[in-house]
């Protein structure tokens, strides 16, 4: 059937390599592609580079979109970005493992230390933690997702360690609850 078939319209190519990593907006005007060296956003209707933003580091492992706001993260690294300007707005060193995204227009950091991970909240207007859960798990958080809304409020931030066990850290009435 015709109508059930997808069709290859469109192949991006970019001077700097491969793509690592690359998310869409939420509007689905943007993608996001991070190369070596550089994150390049596309616009979908023309497929025009709209903006390159150059990285301090070779590899982006995760970047995100919030508002006119970019967040990139490497092994050791998170920036945020303000793509109005193009400009780095801060960026913070620290052992990261994985970067879960809120809907608030907040993130967790999931940052390892010795043999345990702790989550510290960021807003994408400064580097200072809004707020710091200590010990979420033991190992590398490896990946992370917001389980809906419990009775009473809150939500449930699930998260999969190194050692292959789920952990659930419950947010209660919000996230930046947390001290």
């Amino acid at each position: 059937d015709d109508e059930d078939s997808w069709t290859q319209q469109q192949v991006l190519k970019h001077r700097h390599g491969p793509a690592y990593t690359s998310v869409i907006s939420g509007d689905g005007s943007v993608v996001v592609v991070a190369y070596k060296g550089v994150v390049v956003l596309y616009s979908t209707d023309t497929w025009q580079v709209k903006a390159e933003v150059p990285q301090s580091i070779n590899r982006v492992d995760q970047i995100f979109l919030s508002g006119y706001y970019l967040l990139t993260s490497a092994k050791d690294l998170i920036s945020v970005w303000d793509l109005t300007s193009v400009s780095l707005c801060w960026e913070v060193s620290a052992s990261v493992s994985y970067i879960l995204p809120l809907p608030d227009k907040t993130f967790l950091a999931f940052v390892s230390r010795k043999s345990v991970t702790d989550a510290f909240l960021f807003g994408v207007k400064s580097a200072a933690p809004l707020a710091v859960h200590k010990f979420v798990c033991p190992g590398v958080v490896e990946g992370a997702c917001l389980v809906g809304e419990r009775e009473g409020g809150g939500e449930n931030v699930v998260m999969l360690n190194s050692e292959h066990e789920l952990y659930s850290l419950s947010t209660l009435l919000h996230l930046s609850s947390y001290h």
